[in-house]
């Protein structure tokens, strides 16, 4: 098995058809592998998700190669595994974790005699985040994934949050967890409402007892 950084342009995607002398056989890489998990769209992945996939029961394929990148196109950015199983469903994880809190996308493809087939359908997911382990008291936090996070998600991610702060269109956001009307604090001291913290953003949060 290879693990390698793979650029799909390096490799014709091609539809053939395979023959031998006397007899000529039916193209087998036409229908793309069938994507099973992780679900698309899935937001809980863990980093070291399996990759389930089923290449249906044809002849002639002799590889596959697994594509899983950071562009919805399959194109670059891209880590790949490539095997020799190619009927039926399987099942391949990749050997170090994938980054947490990071929107990913992914396809599988197979390969006829000497040229690759048609790409399956692509499939995005985004790995689970670490959980937040804060102080007592106020913690400055960064968000390092691609994927912004809501507060909810911050909150349900740390016990005892009291306040979460952050600047962003020109002022101070703030959101308060505890309070009945999400949005009162901020609304009658003049500040905005904070809803999520972007990629590259960072927040105070103040945490109590």
């Amino acid at each position: 098995m290879n693990i390698h950084n793979h650029l799909r342009g390096a490799i014709p995607w091609a539809i053939i058809a395979l023959f031998t002398p006397g007899a000529a056989i039916a193209a087998t890489c036409e229908t793309p592998p069938m994507l099973i998990a992780p679900e698309d769209n899935g937001n809980t992945v863990g980093q070291i998700p399996a990759f389930v996939w089923d290449n249906g029961e044809v002849i002639g394929q002799e590889n596959f190669a697994l594509l899983v990148c950071k562009d919805p196109d399959l194109n670059t950015d891209c880590w790949s595994i490539s095997g020799g199983k190619t009927s039926g469903i399987v099942s391949h994880k990749f050997l170090a974790p994938l980054s947490p809190g990071t929107q990913y996308f992914w396809g599988v493809k197979t390969i006829c005699g000497e040229e690759w087939g048609p790409v399956s359908e692509g499939r995005g997911f985004t790995t689970a985040p670490l959980p937040l382990k804060l102080s007592v008291g106020w913690n400055l936090i960064g968000l390092t994934g691609n994927k912004p996070r809501t507060i909810a998600e911050i909150v349900a991610s740390q016990e005892g949050v009291i306040s979460i702060w952050k600047w962003g269109e020109g002022g101070w956001q703030v959101a308060l967890p505890g309070e009945q009307v999400p949005g009162d604090y901020a609304t009658a001291k003049g500040f905005g409402t904070a809803t999520s913290i972007g990629p590259g953003e960072g927040a105070w949060v103040n945490v109590g007892d």
